[in-house]
């Protein structure tokens, strides 16, 4: 693998699966708070009505978010990962985050309900825990429980096949590593 710059796009058709599949629920979730009865008094009855009612919010609000940060993703014009001589970008909510080779212990693979993911094993994890605000703490503290390491990407939403991203990493991380030896 040769040194150089390569952008990895976000995959179009998948955002536009994330936008539709949010408009639904969260017109369902509507449908769900403008559909729920008021209770008449009966205890069961309250329960039920502030069940649906949460239901249908949380509804509204979940997706309504995906909605957002999906429409948003889907009209920017920033990739969805950058390799270079630097290191790996990945960009997504907020700012990027660059992830330099020197930083990188491995690459692993996860595979959670099918869908695999490209796992990078760093050698100072919390660094990556806690950069940037609350959710991408809490989504760094997740994926390090879940797969050992706070940095996971899924090739989901990106235009490429996950076999390649895999192959493409390891070949940037080898070709820096050997710089590197040279360079001591």
């Amino acid at each position: 693998m040769t040194a150089g710059n390569m952008v990895i796009n976000l995959k179009k058709t998948s955002m536009l699966t994330i936008i539709l599949g949010s408009c639904v629920f969260v017109a369902l979730g509507i449908w769900i708070i403008f559909t729920a009865q008021e209770p008449n008094g009966n205890q069961q009855e309250i329960y039920v009505a502030v069940l649906l009612y949460a239901i249908g919010g949380l509804s509204v609000t979940f997706f309504g978010l995906c909605l957002i940060v999906a429409t948003w993703r889907s009209l920017s014009n920033t990739p969805g990962l950058e390799l270079n001589d630097e290191g790996l970008t990945i960009f997504g909510i907020g700012k990027p985050l660059l992830i330099s080779w020197r930083e990188i212990e491995c690459l692993s693979a996860f595979e959670s309900q099918n869908q695999k993911f490209l796992v990078i094993h760093t050698h100072n994890p919390d660094k990556y825990i806690f950069n940037g605000g609350k959710i991408r703490e809490n989504i760094a503290k997740a994926s390090q429980k879940l797969c050992g390491s706070p940095i996971s990407i899924s090739t989901s939403t990106l235009n490429i096949q996950f076999d390649d991203l895999m192959d493409t990493c390891e070949g940037y991380l080898v070709t820096h590593r050997a710089r590197d030896k040279n360079n001591l």
